[in-house]
């Protein structure tokens, strides 16, 4: 049975801040620095006391990481709404009520309000349909030649000419 501490003294912990601090350090390195060998190095690294203290520093580390990028996460999310809601006060009479409808519903929705979807989409006719992402500029391409199309559509044709003339009409006319 191997030689194990029973309880942690004051450099084992300062042996555990320079593992954390230098996690790239090798035993050799360590032994170095605490003016120890390397034998005695590790024993002590692989004792199940130095390993829980070990393993609860770095838990503690890891927590103390996770809220510092939580709340960086947080803060950039409320600047990045903030600086859509001036955008929306500032163009709000601009901007397209279709891209406000849309951004209102993924807002709601990610609030957990709105429309649930069933979870199970049946295709009944057998009809394949192909989701493909496109571009913002494609996007536009495709909306400006719609209405490009549409107001050709909506351009009158030449009138036809009608006889001038005098009209008579009568009661069955009209």
């Amino acid at each position: 049975m191997k030689w194990q501490p029973q309880k942690m003294i004051w450099w084992y912990w300062a042996l555990i801040d320079a593992m954390i601090a230098n996690p790239e350090c090798t035993k050799k390195e360590l032994a170095a620095q605490f003016k120890v060998s390397e034998v005695c190095i590790h024993l002590i690294t692989t004792s199940d006391v130095f390993n829980a203290y070990l393993a609860e520093r770095r838990a503690g580390n890891s927590r103390m990481l996770d809220e510092a990028i939580r709340l960086k996460l947080q803060q950039t999310a409320d600047k990045v709404l903030a600086t859509i809601q001036t955008v929306i006060e500032k163009k709000k009479d601009s901007i397209p009520l279709s891209d406000l409808t849309s951004l209102a519903d993924k807002t709601l929705e990610r609030l957990g309000y709105g429309v649930k979807g069933s979870g199970v989409v049946v295709n009944a006719t057998g009809n394949t349909q192909v989701v493909v992402p496109v571009s913002i500029q494609d996007l536009e391409a495709a909306r400006k030649a719609l209405r490009n199309s549409e107001m050709q559509k909506a351009i009158p044709q030449e009138r036809p000419q009608y006889a001038t003339g005098d009209l008579e009409l009568t009661a069955n006319d009209i």
